[in-house]
This record gives structure tokens, C-alpha cells and sequence, in this order.
């Protein structure tokens, strides 16, 4: 709808359109990968209205950057944007490896990692890091990672991001988080907390978005679920 468009949306959803042609089959090459990005900008940028040629010029170049990416690292592509679970959950790409997971004592058979891609419209380089480290515990991020390794049944060792960014200087950055079984496993305790209140009719939604702002929070580790939340609160002896 109209009222939902915006340049940066439309330019993101081009960019995303462009890459998942890369690599959902049949890849037919770059040419193929351009083209739909730019079906995506025609489609949907209104009649009329000014800006598309400079949008366009922003999203060939953010789409040459991601694809010049070596996103597989020589794995191979399990799902391209599919919806999986209940949820309907929609990672952008599953990468599936074969062997031994780096670091990882006990070698698997094959091992999966969960891959995203966001567009920012601008974002200054200072604030770069701290966007990269949000992506640490974003609940979309471990929900992907968690639904993944429910619906292929393998260990799932990284969610990662993918930062397009349009301006001041078109850029891509990446952030890969390991996780781990355990990590997963305490992130969907919680989750089914925060969706058994939802069935309640409760709204109630714990913010985690802003922990990396101002110094960062001493909570971390219970929003990375790398520390049980449990051991990050001592009980308060009565006063004497």
C-alpha cells in the first residue's frame, strides 16, 4: 500500500530481491540478479514521483557490494527466504557446511548457519559498532537461529548479519554471533514465557533493542543468553 512506501523501504526490498536471486536456484547470473532488482524498484515506486533515478544508482551499488561477499564460505545453500514453523519465521538464507565446526570439540556431520541482510537508508561510521553489536541479541536473530535448528534438526553454530548501507558512502558490514545449543536452548525458555503472557492477551514485551546505547547495560550477558539469568542476581541480605 501507499501509505507504507518509502524510498529507503522500496530500495531495501530491491536490494534484498537482487541478492536472494544469487542465490535461489536457478541462479542465472548476474544479469538476472540486476534485473530483478530493478523489477522490485519498478513495481514499486509510485507513479510520478522523483528520486527513482538516484534510487537506483543506491541500490546498484549497496547490490554489487553484498554480492561481492563470500556469504557461502563454501558451504551450500539450504533455503533462500523460505517460511518455516508456525511462526512463520523467514531467515533470509541457511547455509549448510559439511565436518567439523571451527572451535568445536565434538564434530558434527554437517552444521548450519543463518545468514540476514538489513538496509539502512544513512548511517553515520560512529554509530556502525554499535548497530553491528544490537544484532548480538536481536530476538528476530535467535528466533531464526532456534526455528532453524528445530525445523533441519542440525546444530546451528552463528546467526549473522548482513549491514547494507546507503549513504554517506554506499558500505556493507557484517556481524556473525556463534551460539551455542545451550545459548538456544535458554533463549526459547524464554521466548515461550513472553508468548504464553502474549496468549493472555498481555502486551507485555521485554525491550532489548536499545542495550548496546549509552555504555552498554550490565545485563548483557542475560540478553546474549550467554550467562543463565539466574546467576545475574544475588539476593539482597536484610539490613541489620
Amino acid at each position: 500500500p501507499l501509505d507504507r512506501w518509502t524510498p529507503a523501504r522500496l530500495i531495501g526490498e530491491s536490494i534484498h530481491a537482487g541478492v536472494a536471486a544469487r542465490y535461489a536456484p536457478p541462479n542465472r547470473g548476474e544479469c538476472c540478479e540486476v534485473d530483478i532488482a530493478q523489477d522490485t524498484l519498478d513495481q514499486g515506486w509510485p507513479e510520478g514521483e522523483e528520486g527513482k533515478d538516484a534510487a537506483w544508482l543506491t541500490i546498484k551499488r549497496c547490490l554489487k557490494l553484498a554480492l561481492d561477499l563470500d556469504i557461502l564460505q563454501g558451504g551450500r545453500v539450504v533455503a533462500v527466504e523460505q517460511e518455516i514453523g508456525p511462526e512463520r519465521c523467514r531467515p533470509d538464507l541457511v547455509i549448510e557446511h559439511d565436518g567439523a565446526p571451527p572451535d568445536l570439540a565434538w564434530p558434527p556431520d554437517n552444521w548450519l548457519r543463518v545468514v540476514d541482510w538489513k538496509y539502512r537508508g544513512s548511517l553515520q561510521p560512529e554509530y556502525v559498532a554499535r548497530q553491528l553489536r544490537e544484532y548480538t541479541h536481536s530476538w528476530q536473530m535467535w528466533h531464526y537461529a532456534w526455528r532453524v535448528s528445530q525445523e533441519y534438526h542440525k546444530l546451528v553454530i552463528s546467526h549473522e548479519t548482513v549491514l547494507i548501507v546507503g549513504a554517506p558512502k554506499a558500505k556493507v558490514y557484517t556481524t556473525e554471533t556463534q551460539v551455542t545449543p545451550e545459548q538456544i536452548e535458554r533463549w526459547a525458555q524464554g521466548a515461550q514465557r513472553v508468548w504464553d503472557r502474549m496468549a493472555t492477551g498481555e502486551t507485555w514485551m521485554a525491550m532489548g533493542n536499545a542495550c548496546a546505547m549509552f555504555g552498554g547495560c550490565p545485563f548483557w550477558g542475560c540478553w546474549s543468553w550467554e550467562t543463565p539469568p539466574e546467576t545475574m542476581f544475588k539476593k539482597k541480605e536484610p539490613r541489620q
